[in-house]
């Protein structure tokens, strides 16, 4: 989590304490805070139960309980406790921590998204609790899914890229997720979506450490819930869950897997061909008036694409400069010259994980004890 990222749980965090924490929540806070801290949460509370008696909803009053508090001692208890719930190792743990007050924020408002929006780690895990304890008709993938004879699927998450490969999305998936989803012609949110759920099927884990197994931001996985929850009331979780058990056994018997978080690892910082690379592209297959070398960097993208099955969004060569200009620059290199030199870059890519091109790997991984190595073609 970035400090960005941080702050932003922790803000959100600590509104959901103001509008829905509890007295008992001061436990572990400094003496000297906790005072404020159970008189904020007893004062709302009065509120609340006095307005519950005249038959009225929320006052002035209660919504001036909500508001930005005005006291250093008020804000300095709110602050600590939600450090104390989001400072947490893991993903799932954060979750967990966050499920009480969940529950009891849910007792007081059906617009629980508005309390945590602010944040996506939050949000996720909110989604994540609202999806526990579904109904029959919907799908839990909580459950780990085992192969045959009572063993484990035989893949690990390093052999399951970003997005689901094209060809088994359009076979297994398409027809059952294209009427929830809102996507563009390749079906991005779908595929990433299969993927994530195919980690899940052989961990146990939930969406959001899914999204982390695989490199993903956990903001990926909002739209998860809801078409699950859609599959779920046409009466296509089953099926859905059945063909991911049909694709989990077949990346299993696959004696040639592909390692995909290596890769990611290798080309983390490809972020454009290299100029003795790019020449040779061009001198090669005979397209220099073709090739800029202003298309490097979107060649970048589209190889790094085509090498770990990644979102192009999430592409290291993406995220240099201008992301707005390097975006429509990709789109533009897409439709105008792909199509003349794909076949270049195919190339270029065998080559690349092969160990046969000018591009490095940064040499920090061995300092972090990242296998480094070059795939060799057969």
């Amino acid at each position: 989590m970035s400090s960005f990222d941080y702050f932003r749980a922790l803000r959100t965090v600590a509104s959901l304490l103001r509008f829905a924490g509890r007295p008992e929540d001061a436990d572990g806070l400094p003496s000297f805070i906790q005072e404020k801290f159970i008189d904020l949460m007893t004062s709302r509370d009065g509120i609340l139960a006095l307005n519950a008696r005249d038959g009225t909803k929320l006052t002035r009053h209660l919504e001036a309980r909500t508001r930005a508090p005005s006291s250093s001692f008020l804000m300095a208890s709110l602050v600590v406790k939600a450090q104390n719930m989001i400072h947490t190792e893991t993903y799932g743990e954060l979750e967990h921590r966050l499920s009480d007050l969940f529950s009891y924020a849910h007792k007081r408002t059906s617009r629980m998204i508005n309390y945590t929006e602010g944040s996506p780690y939050v949000l996720q895990a909110f989604l994540n609790w609202r999806s526990v304890g579904m109904s029959p008709g919907r799908m839990n993938l909580r459950t780990r899914i085992t192969g045959k004879e009572g063993t484990p699927y035989t893949f690990t998450e390093d052999h399951v890229p970003q997005l689901l490969w094209q060809s088994d999305y359009d076979e297994l998936f398409l027809d059952l997720l294209s009427p929830f989803l809102n996507t563009n012609s390749d079906s991005v949110m779908g595929r990433r979506m299969c993927s994530m759920a195919l980690i899940r099927i052989n961990f146990n884990c939930t969406w959001g450490e899914a999204a982390q197994k695989l490199d993903l931001p956990v903001t990926r996985t909002t739209t998860v819930n809801p078409t699950m929850t859609s599959l779920g009331e046409a009466g296509l979780s089953e099926e859905f869950e059945n063909r991911l058990r049909r694709l989990a056994a077949k990346l299993s018997n696959d004696s040639n897997k592909i390692d995909y978080g290596n890769r990611r690892r290798l080309l983390s910082n490809f972020n454009t061909v290299p100029y003795e690379d790019w020449q040779e592209i061009r001198d090669k297959f005979r397209v220099q008036n073709l090739l800029p070398n202003s298309r490097s960097r979107p060649a970048a993208v589209w190889v790094w694409c085509q090498a770990t099955g990644g979102e192009y969004l999430l592409s290291p060569a993406l995220n240099q400069g201008n992301r707005t200009y390097q975006r429509q620059n990709y789109k533009l290199f897409l439709r105008n010259a792909l199509p003349r030199i794909e076949e270049a870059l195919l190339d270029y890519k065998a080559r690349l994980l092969a160990g046969q091109t000018h591009f490095r790997p940064l040499t920090t991984y061995e300092a972090q004890g990242a296998p480094i190595y070059y795939e060799r073609s057969p």
